[in-house]
């Protein structure tokens, strides 16, 4: 058997490799082991809040195992901690004043999304609100960018209240500072029915045959379990606004994902371990400062 390579950074791309290390829906008893992780992205947080929801939904309540102290502080300032402490058991143990103990901040950074779960619509407006201070104020975004970038993040959103029958959606989003040019990476994720069978409740839809047709199909204007053909733009203008500012997007559902570089223009479509619902995940550079003109 080759030997696992540990995984120092969660990520969007790495935590598919993680996932088919820790193959928790194949034990009768979940370990998700966090050990030997220094960084845990937005990208993998949600996925991994959405595991942790769903083990226990199904009656196996993982154990979470947080080795690092600083992502062990991290995890809890982001507000992850919080809320997966009610269907993991943690290891070594939280309890609820070291898990609550950023609740008094909560909301007032002004580089983090923290770990929101979504149940209620009404919550959309102050959330959005902090995405365009964000990309205002942090990223140089010109202001009618920042609010249409986050009507999509929106659309993205309230798509989890229609995905995710008798489930719940989360978001969240961290600015960070690697090397000169900072970036964005902000994720939206539930556990619901997955694009496949959410798409195919509409008659016109019957055909997928895949998770992977399914997101393409997903990323086509108009496409919507509904027949309403005014529903079903999230995903298609998140490729449109990527486009326009070099992001790069990565789609999850079921057992597949569709990675798109929107910089370069490129895609690469993977087969990944089962994971229920819809994550998405977008990454995205700041504005370059704009050189004043010459005299």
């Amino acid at each position: 058997m080759p030997l696992k390579m540990p995984i120092a950074k969660l990520d969007g791309v790495s935590f598919d490799r993680w996932l088919g290390d820790a193959r928790p829906f194949a034990l009768p008893a979940p370990m998700l082991d966090l050990v030997e992780c220094h960084l845990v992205t937005p990208a993998a947080m949600i996925p991994l809040t959405v595991l942790c929801r769903h083990l226990a939904t199904q009656g196996r309540r993982p154990v979470l195992r947080i080795g690092n102290a600083e992502v062990r502080g991290y995890l809890n300032r982001t507000g992850f901690t919080n809320i997966v402490r009610q269907w993991t058991q943690l290891d070594p143990p939280v309890n609820s004043l070291e898990a609550g103990s950023y609740l008094q901040f909560r909301g007032r950074s002004p580089v983090l999304l923290e770990v929101t779960q979504l149940t209620t619509r009404a919550a959309l407006p102050g959330l959005l609100e902090r995405v365009v201070d964000l990309l205002v104020r942090k990223m140089a975004f010109p202001q009618p960018d920042a609010f249409d970038m986050a009507t999509t993040i929106s659309e993205l959103c309230q798509n989890t209240f229609d995905h995710a029958t008798n489930h719940c959606g989360f978001v969240a989003m961290q600015l960070y500072h690697q090397g000169e040019r900072p970036f964005v990476e902000l994720a939206v994720g539930d556990g619901g029915d997955g694009l496949q069978a959410t798409l195919s409740r509409n008659p016109r839809h019957h055909d997928l045959r895949s998770d992977r047709i399914a997101i393409r199909r997903a990323t086509q204007a108009g496409t919507s379990q509904f027949e309403d053909p005014t529903r079903g733009t999230g995903l298609y203008h998140l490729l449109r606004i990527g486009r326009k500012h070099g992001a790069c997007i990565q789609i999850r559902t079921g057992v597949a994902k569709i990675r798109y570089r929107l910089d370069t223009g490129q895609h690469s479509e993977l087969t990944v371990p089962w994971m229920p619902g819809v994550q998405v995940s977008l990454t995205v550079n700041a504005k370059l400062p704009t050189s004043p003109p010459r005299a």
